[in-house]
């Protein structure tokens, strides 16, 4: 264990306690305040969701006392802290459309544990930005070098960071010194966890994963605020974390501080333009533009080329039978097989498991592992019936995909069309967003979610 590591874990920590709102580039507070918008808004086209029905039902099997510290989205119900991130959670990470990144799927931990702590603590919306930001900004460090290597070995990278982020947003919060803050985030690599095997199995425990690595991330930051400790090389140890979720021995934290507080991972967090994993969008997008432009839509092959890492990671190569929506939404086929049937790719889509004319297209798309392929770059090769043969390659510029204010805005509409709720229902809760950084509380912005969630509710009933 190197001394230089525990200096940058506190380096790391100090970031977290001490970084001033003032200080932060209003590139970065509009950042987050994009990142807010759109987790919460995706969190509402979540609310039909039956694993997060189930979630919340087990919840309160479980919470005897009616507790009043937090709301949950999904009822608007007050209940406790815990019930109400992991409800949270689950309901901005059930249609797996939150804001992405190569590190994970960091907002649907951090933004679950900033609603309910700033909520409890009856926080300024300066803090709330300012928690989002430590928040995404830790776990995205921690993560973005270690990623693709737990990955690999089947780790879930959304909710092994996620819990760090809830937790320094948490101690942010909860006005932890730079100690504990720093104690927090090593009690948080105890808790990491998450597999990807929900992709094989086509089954619902993903959902769990957000809300729960938000939970335990709170709970790391109580848990070192009434002075838990853990061993000062948890986080870099020979059996610490990096060491335990890696194939090797590499150092994974050479990049931990660089250009801290000037230089933010945060603004490489990208939005999802369709239901999908994100290495799939350019797939849809490149089916979609062929598809525009012939008039007999007899599909004779179509070869998708892709980067190796992606075409060889988990369930991108499935082609069925599907029974779950974990199984479509890695699968690069159906994605491509939906997008050419219906011009579109909508969370209703992803969901028509067996749909024939979808699943009778998937024998004839093939997924081609190239080297030549660039990260989220790939080649689409068509064939046609009558032998016309079509290329695209995806070209569109990686900042064409980040999640900024203008594309929260367009989720919106997304949400809106989907949910079939006025846009103008959405106004209220949009100028609140827009002006986070002067309210008392979060207690309106909590109203509107609530109350867009319940409109949802009755829409889907009716």
């Amino acid at each position: 264990m190197h001394a230089d590591s525990m200096d940058k874990l506190n380096q790391l920590s100090r970031f977290v306690v001490e970084s001033r709102y003032s200080d932060y580039p209003t590139s970065v507070v509009e950042k987050a305040k994009a990142a807010i918008l759109y987790g919460i808004v995706i969190g509402i086209g979540g609310a039909p969701s039956r694993p997060v029905s189930k979630i919340v039902a087990a919840l309160d099997l479980l919470e005897s006392v009616n507790q009043s510290d937090a709301r949950r989205l999904f009822d608007g119900r007050f209940c406790s802290v815990d019930n109400a991130v992991i409800a949270n959670g689950a309901l901005m990470h059930t249609r797996l459309q939150e804001d992405a990144h190569p590190a994970g799927h960091i907002g649907v931990a951090v933004l679950p544990a900033v609603l309910a702590i700033s909520e409890k603590e009856v926080k300024s919306g300066a803090d709330v930005l300012a928690s989002t930001i430590v928040g995404y900004e830790t776990a995205l460090r921690i993560g973005r070098d270690h990623a693709a290597d737990a990955s690999s070995r089947g780790f879930r990278t959304t909710s092994i960071y996620g819990v760090f982020g809830a937790a320094a947003a948490t101690a942010r919060l909860m006005s932890l010194n730079v100690t504990e803050t720093e104690n927090a985030l090593r009690l948080a690599a105890n808790y990491a966890s998450g597999l990807r095997e929900f992709v094989n199995g086509g089954t619902e425990e993903y959902v769990l994963h957000a809300g729960t690595a938000a939970q335990l991330g709170v709970r790391s930051a109580a848990y070192a605020k009434a002075g838990i400790t853990a061993s000062r090389e948890t986080l870099h140890g020979p059996a610490g974390f990096y060491r335990a979720f890696s194939s090797t021995d590499k150092q994974y934290d050479q990049r931990l501080v660089d250009e801290l507080g000037k230089k933010y991972e945060f603004m490489n967090v990208a939005m999802k333009p369709y239901p999908v994993c994100q290495f799939h969008r350019g797939i849809i997008r490149g089916v979609i533009e062929l598809r525009k432009t012939i008039d007999d839509l007899t599909l004779k092959k179509l070869q998708i080329h892709m980067h190796p890492f992606e075409a060889e990671f988990f369930g991108v190569q499935y082609k069925g039978p599907f029974e779950g929506f974990p199984q479509t939404i890695m699968s690069a086929s159906f994605c491509a097989g939906l997008a050419w049937i219906a011009g579109e790719v909508s969370y209703e889509g992803m969901n028509r498991f067996h749909d024939p004319g979808i699943n009778g297209l998937l024998n004839r798309i093939h997924v081609v592992p190239d080297v030549d392929c660039q990260r989220y770059q790939p080649k689409l090769y068509l064939t046609l019936a009558d032998g016309q043969t079509l290329h695209w390659r995806e070209e569109t510029p990686q900042d064409a995909y980040n999640l900024n204010w203008e594309s929260a805005i367009e989720m919106v509409q997304v949400i809106s069309r989907e949910m079939k709720i006025p846009e103008h229902a959405f106004k209220m809760l949009v100028d609140n967003i827009k002006l986070l950084d002067d309210a008392k509380d979060p207690s309106s912005l909590i109203d509107l979610a609530c109350e867009l969630v319940g409109l949802v509710h009755c829409q889907t009933s009716s």
